[in-house]
Formats: C-alpha cells, structure tokens, sequence
C-alpha cells in the first residue's frame, strides 16, 4: 500500500499516516509514503504539519525504534520544485538526494505592472 499526501493542510499530512497506523496491523502493508508540496515544511503556518507526521515516519523506520513497531521497509518520496536549502532536508530525511531540470511542461514566468492613467 503506497500512501499520497499532496498538501500540508492542518492534519491532513497526520490523517493520512493515522489512518494507516490505526488500521489494526496494516502499518507493514505500506511500502512508501509520497509527499508532495514539500517545501512547505520551511513555512511557519505549515511546516509543523509536516514535521510531526514526517519525524514519526523517520522514528518508525529507525533503528532506535523498538523491533515491535519497526517498519524499515517503508520508503519515502518527497517532492518540491521549489524546496530550500535541500542537502540539509535530505540529511533529515535520511534521503537520497535526486535533483534534475526536466520539466514535462515549460515553466514560463510573467510580470503584470500597472500603469498610471
């Protein structure tokens, strides 16, 4: 079972890792956790909603966790076109770092001024 969360909304990102983790004994089903809008983890009003989730998914796939809850297996993907300082979120993450200029569909940036009557 793969789990998406796409944005960072208050609890979404805690839902959707709950939800599995209640799921009486479905927590080793999920084999990867997709996170995308990542660079909201740098934001004030939305960054603790990824924090948490993400740091008891680290705990959960770390040695320090106790072999009964441990799942190692689980792999993460996180996605962000316009993340910061990103050598020290995949330190973090425990990630491999993947960067890359491709783009499926051009990225074209405009400017709207306003001019005085």
């Amino acid at each position: 079972m793969a789990v998406y969360i796409r944005e960072p909304k208050r609890g979404r990102a805690a839902h959707s890792l709950g939800w599995v983790r209640e799921q009486a004994g479905r927590l080793h089903e999920v084999c990867c956790v997709v996170v995308d809008e990542l660079h909201t983890v740098g934001e004030a009003g939305r960054g603790a909603n990824w924090e948490m989730p993400l740091a008891k998914l680290l705990y959960a796939t770390s040695a320090q966790c106790p072999a009964s809850r441990r799942h190692p297996g689980v792999q993460l993907v996180a996605m962000s076109a316009t993340v910061g300082a990103v050598g020290t979120l995949a330190r973090w993450l425990r990630a491999e770092l993947f960067l890359t200029n491709f783009r499926p569909v051009p990225l074209v940036q405009y400017a709207l001024t306003r001019t005085a009557k």
